[in-house]
């Protein structure tokens, strides 16, 4: 017999699981009422042999003489906390051996800005270190056989930073989810990541493409990413929710949050001045390898800033006590029955990994369907645009960097490009 309740919807918040959705659709996954307790799943999870990915808290004594660490591994990383300031001090490739850091990282540093008004009127860059947020505790809060995450509780003056650090199994790919309770007036924070680059080069995301910016430490805006590569390879910064950065040589500094008075453009300042960024504020980013291709990095950054959508529903059977899947499937889409079939769905699939979507709509004047895409490597490269969507397959040519935008009419077989406003080329 196969059961759910609307009650039963609560815990599978803490449910994690791995999944397949196809581009720009959408898949069904169904939970059975085998359900395990959350003391009995901690008992089956944690520091498990067959897992792959994996923490370690260290549960010794401290004293002034030992440098135990927490560690945060899968079968690609290793990670290691210092335990009283939470910077990470080993970032470690293990198919190589190489150390992807070049000193202590994910270092929260207190910026000055009191000679910053606002709008930083002819000032470029934020360089004047105060501080550094630590007095850090160090803690396990998953471990496998999924994700593993270590979280770090740092803080400065009456400012709290809590970041959680995760890792999954085949993954290049280092999450971290935060939150800072940010209380400093005329203050800036940055998180520093010394990555192990030589000759480094500093490249951020662009409108349709990537471009290049000196490594001298000037604050730059940029999309959802900033990367730095160099002659041993190259790592890019993926941001969500924030919106510059600057690179000093080989380090990246991930710009947070900034304390200046409201409307501040040199006038006197009172005791009754207001200060933008108070309070809590939540964030996201991560860190993974660059190769030749940015379009890895990209589709990274879409996922990371547009997360994929959940929708979770109950289902209710009464008798589905029986045996064959498909009388099974059958049950379950009459008992829960919609629009939308169970199958996997994909509105639109892109045969070249270096073509991204950029929109997909209807036409302005309603008469079609609009396509827009561009070319992220600097490229020839042809490419087919197919799927659930599309009446009419989209094959063309991209020229390099090139932003294209494709129109298909209603009664039309033959999809024809225009104008990036929707007119005759």
């Amino acid at each position: 017999k196969i059961y759910s309740t609307t009650e039963e919807a609560f815990w599978r918040a803490d449910t994690l699981f791995k999944a397949h959705v196809p581009a720009m659709g959408y898949a069904v996954y169904y939970l059975n009422d085998d359900w395990v307790p959350p003391e009995e799943q901690m008992k089956l999870t944690p520091d498990s042999p067959d897992s792959l990915v994996h923490a370690i808290p260290y549960a010794g004594y401290r004293t002034a003489n030992d440098r135990e660490v927490t560690v945060l591994e899968s079968d690609l990383y290793r990670l290691e906390f210092e335990l009283h300031t939470g910077y990470l001090i080993s970032f470690r490739d293990l198919r190589t051996g190489e150390e992807l850091i070049t000193g202590r990282a994910a270092v929260p540093v207190v910026i000055d800005e009191y000679g910053h008004d606002i709008w930083s009127h002819g000032k470029t860059y934020f360089t004047d270190q105060l501080a550094r947020f630590s007095d850090a505790e160090v803690s396990v809060t998953e471990s496998g056989p999924i994700r593993a995450t270590v979280k770090v509780v740092s803080r400065y003056n009456r400012s709290t930073l809590t970041q959680y650090f995760s890792l999954e199994p085949g993954r290049e790919l280092l999450r971290v989810r935060a939150e800072v309770d940010w209380h400093e007036k005329h203050k800036m924070l940055k998180i520093a990541w010394p990555m192990n680059v030589r000759s480094p080069k500093a490249y951020y995301e662009i409108p349709f493409g990537v471009i290049e910016r000196p490594v001298n430490g000037e604050e730059e805006p940029g999309l959802q990413w900033t990367a730095v590569k160099g002659c041993n390879g190259g790592f890019a910064l993926i941001n969500s929710d924030t919106y510059s950065s600057s690179v000093q040589d080989n380090v990246i500094y991930h710009t947070v949050v900034r304390s200046p008075i409201y409307g501040d453009g040199g006038g006197p300042r009172t005791a009754e001045s207001e200060f933008t960024d108070q309070g809590a504020r939540k964030f996201s980013y991560a860190l993974m390898p660059v190769g030749d291709s940015w379009a890895p990095v990209i589709r990274t950054a879409r996922v990371l800033n547009k997360p994929l959508t959940s929708v979770l529903e109950t289902w209710h059977t009464e008798l589905v006590e029986y045996q064959p899947e498909d009388v099974r499937t059958r049950a379950l889409n009459t008992l829960h029955a919609g629009p939308l079939s169970d199958r996997p769905y994909s509105a639109l699939q892109i045969s070249a990994s270096n073509v991204m979507l950029s929109a997909c709509k209807r036409s302005e004047d309603g008469s079609g369907m609009i396509l827009r895409l561009y070319e992220t490597d600097g490229l020839e490269t042809p490419v087919t645009v197919s799927g659930d969507l599309m009446r009419v397959p989209l094959q063309t040519v991209f020229t390099p960097w090139s932003v294209c935008t494709f129109y298909l009419a209603d009664d039309a077989s033959e999809w024809k490009e225009v104008l990036l406003t929707e007119y005759d080329l």
